[in-house]
């Protein structure tokens, strides 16, 4: 529970020199706290611009008996196994019933004067899993039931897709909980579940409602198999070409917009990837950071004395990163040798958001929103 959230973190220039920007002191006291004004729990923020973004939250309930979950299977299965259900087309005609499910109105607030004030947006759906934007206009919201699509910067929303997935013979609902897009019509989606019994990643093109399985922990004919917990997916160029998938034990790069995925990093139990273009990025692990200037060829280790570990992380340039544990907010001013506490704040740290090199955001518990403004 988030008493109250202070954090605080400066940002220098990476629009100039490196060396330049190491000079410049981080300062301590430019940080303003702000709030969507309801006390629910801050998940993800995504800033389009210093003045445009996106908060999603969520409420906690209590549910004593938990769900129970029945499927009434009047139907049969199709001939092809591997087909994959995006479209919306119930092949089994069958039919899922959960009770004993409370009922949980999902919220995405909505900024456009840079985080001074927020308008939650109407959605037409529950439980959501995770939104993505590719400009202030045109978004993605991903439910348990499907995709949404909104071409009016959240003030309508159309159902582009079932979240549903026959595989191997089994149906699969709420299949994907992650997503990623990456122009208004293409996108990746992907399950970082632990528990689930399918882990897949699969490209999907709304326009010809085509889709491409990637991977999957099931799927023994594909070459690329990740294996472990799926946990983000980012590109470093405006046109996708170029890629990075983050899982629990691996780092994959794709050069041809996600056809193909290759290994490039594998070590024990990895928390998040930002890079800062293709060639210069950061991977934290329990006990280092990895640094590659070579778009993954090499890697140099960084062992740092941060416990919990760095969870979430950005890298302004190659030699200024902001990143946080929950619990504390770290900087490092050398490129990832040393990190020193900048705030110990008396709540939990969500998500951090940098914009631009002069606006920052942080996120928790509550409603509360902490801005940094140069």
């Amino acid at each position: 529970m988030m008493k109250k959230l202070i954090v605080v973190f400066c940002i220098a220039s990476i629009l100039g020199s490196c060396n330049k920007e190491n000079d410049i002191p981080l300062r301590k006291d430019a940080w303003s706290v702000i709030s969507v004004k309801s006390d629910y729990n801050l998940k993800k923020i995504n800033m389009i611009s210093e003045k445009v973004g996106f908060i999603s939250a969520y409420v906690d309930h209590n549910i004593e008996d938990g769900d129970k979950i029945v499927f009434n299977f009047p139907g049969s299965f199709p001939s092809d196994p591997k087909y994959l259900n995006l479209d919306g087309t119930d092949y089994l005609q069958g039919k899922w019933e959960v009770v004993n499910r409370l009922p949980t109105k999902p919220y995405i607030f909505k900024t456009v004067d840079g985080g001074m004030n927020w308008q939650p947006l109407n959605l037409p759906f529950t439980n959501l899993y995770d939104f993505s934007f590719i400009n202030e206009e045109i978004g993605f919201t991903l439910s348990e039931d499907g995709i949404y699509r909104t071409l009016d910067g959240g003030l309508s929303w159309k159902k582009v897709a079932s979240n549903k997935v026959i595989y191997d013979n089994q149906l699969r609902m709420r299949a994907f909980q992650n997503m990623k897009f990456v122009n208004h019509n293409e996108g990746f989606l992907y399950n970082n579940h632990f528990m689930s019994s399918i882990k897949i990643l699969a490209y999907f093109n709304i326009e010809n409602m085509q889709w491409r399985m990637i991977s999957s922990t099931i799927d023994k004919e594909n070459t690329v198999q990740l294996d472990n917990l799926l946990k983000k997916i980012s590109f470093t160029s405006s046109t996708y070409d170029s890629g990075y998938i983050l899982t629990r034990d691996h780092v994959y790069k794709t050069t041809d917009k996600g056809i193909s995925w290759n290994s490039i990093k594998g070590t024990y139990l990895l928390h998040d990837i930002d890079m800062v273009n293709d060639l210069v990025g950061f991977v934290s692990s329990p006990d280092a950071l990895f640094k590659t200037s070579d778009g993954g060829e090499s890697w140099s280790r960084y062992n740092y004395q941060i416990n919990p570990p760095l969870l979430n992380f950005k890298a302004l340039s190659d030699q200024i990163i902001i990143g946080t544990n929950h619990l504390n907010i770290y900087k490092s001013v050398d490129g990832g040798l040393t990190f020193e506490i900048m705030k110990k704040p008396q709540g939990v740290v969500r998500d951090i958001c940098i914009p631009s090199p002069n606006i920052g955001f942080a996120i928790g518990d509550r409603g509360e929103i902490l801005k940094y403004q140069k």
